[in-house]
């Protein structure tokens, strides 16, 4: 276990550039086909990193929702990525896509995938830089400090280090003096977002969600599987995210809709209506909407809420204040993503520390892709008596 951060810095850490250069040395000197896992930006984006390295791909790769028989990306065949092992006898996997958590167990078991490789950095909705990380390594070391468990803070040194390649010098001898093998964050992947072995569903009477991002309704509907006699309390402000969210909830008697985004103020804002990464912000442009937002505290004053799961674009610490007598008042386990802001990583857990204070909390963190992507702060109250 590493004792802190400042053990592992090193000053003449390599660049992400010159991370690049070495994965594409690797991979090209194990001469096999190579295969690219995702066909949107970041699949263009590594496919170019491995061109100008003079590596050809074979293809690439989709998941079997995604894939559609004789298609073609950039003027390579898209193969299925349950097909692997029937087209290939030996390749490598880069991957390239956030949201293959689902299939990629599956994957890990084909013998025929010799090596599995990721441009981490590439495959990241945020960027954070060696000299950001050197500036705040006291506050980075002291949530590392606060970190409940083994994975977690390896986690927190795989997403460091996979976005800016911090912890690993140019020299040998300065990589001996660390005496740790950083994990790439494939390797510490955990499968089940937010409903997991860290949440106790079996000390509540009534197991009381409060879905903050609640999208389409997926969470919501994962919960309801995963918790007895769940209630649920979805926020979600884009339009036509909600319209959807309405209808699911219509196929359950327990899920209570709202359309509009928790913050600490009550008024009105903007979102950017992109999907699944629709974004509230305070400027307009095109695909903006008027949306309505409110204080948690006033809607759910008399609500025990139990499980509270924020996932809302960078959005979360405005959120979370507007929560903060719901938290102290109930205690409620906090399942909060830290991956869409630079500095997710400190300000989250320090406000969460902050709210949950006087009570007694653990905390995690746990990775649900291959990728810096769907990270997720856990804060579980000592009374669920947590099982690992």
């Amino acid at each position: 276990m590493i004792q802190s951060l400042f053990d592992l810095w090193v000053d003449d850490h390599i660049s992400v550039d010159e991370m690049d250069i070495q994965t594409c040395k690797e991979i090209y000197n194990m001469h096999l086909p190579v295969l690219v896992w995702g066909t949107g930006i970041h699949g263009r984006l590594v496919s170019e990193i491995l061109e100008r390295n003079g590596i050809s791909i074979s293809g690439y790769v989709v998941g079997k929702n995604f894939f559609k028989p004789n298609q073609f990306c950039q003027g390579h065949p898209i193969h299925n990525v349950h097909q692997i092992n029937t087209l290939f006898n030996e390749c490598c996997l880069v991957l390239a896509a956030n949201e293959i958590s689902s299939e990629f167990q599956q994957i890990l078991k084909f013998k025929e995938i010799k090596k599995i490789f990721c441009f981490e950095r590439i495959c990241t909705p945020c960027e954070i830089s060696s000299s950001w990380i050197k500036t705040h390594l006291k506050q980075l070391n002291e949530v590392y400090q606060i970190l409940a468990d083994d994975l977690s803070q390896k986690t927190f040194i795989s997403y460091l280090h996979g976005k800016s390649g911090v912890f690993e010098s140019r020299t040998k001898e300065s990589k001996l003096k660390n005496h740790i093998k950083i994990e790439p964050l494939w390797k510490l992947m955990e499968e089940n977002q937010y409903f997991n072995n860290l949440y106790n569903i079996n000390i509540h009477d009534r197991n009381i969600l409060v879905d903050v991002g609640a999208y389409t309704g997926d969470t919501a509907e994962q919960f309801i599987n995963y918790a007895p006699n769940a209630k649920i309390y979805a926020f979600e402000p884009e339009f036509d995210n909600y319209k959807i969210l309405l209808n699911i909830a219509k196929k359950y008697d327990c899920i209570k809709c709202y359309n509009m985004g928790l913050s600490d103020i009550i008024g009105n804002a903007n979102i950017n209506a992109n999907g699944s990464a629709s974004q509230i912000m305070e400027t307009t442009d095109d695909k903006s909407q008027k949306i309505q937002i409110t204080i948690g505290d006033d809607l759910l004053e008399n609500v025990p809420v139990t499980f509270i799961k924020m996932d809302v674009e960078g959005f979360e610490c405005r959120a979370l204040n507007g929560l903060s007598k719901t938290i102290r008042k109930h205690k409620p386990f906090l399942a909060i993503c830290v991956y869409h802001l630079f500095d997710d990583l400190i300000t989250i857990p320090n406000l969460i520390m902050r709210l949950t204070q006087p009570h007694h909390y653990k905390f995690f963190l746990r990775n649900h892709t291959p990728c810096c992507a769907e990270t997720v702060f856990y804060a579980c109250p000592d009374e669920q008596k947590f099982s690992q």
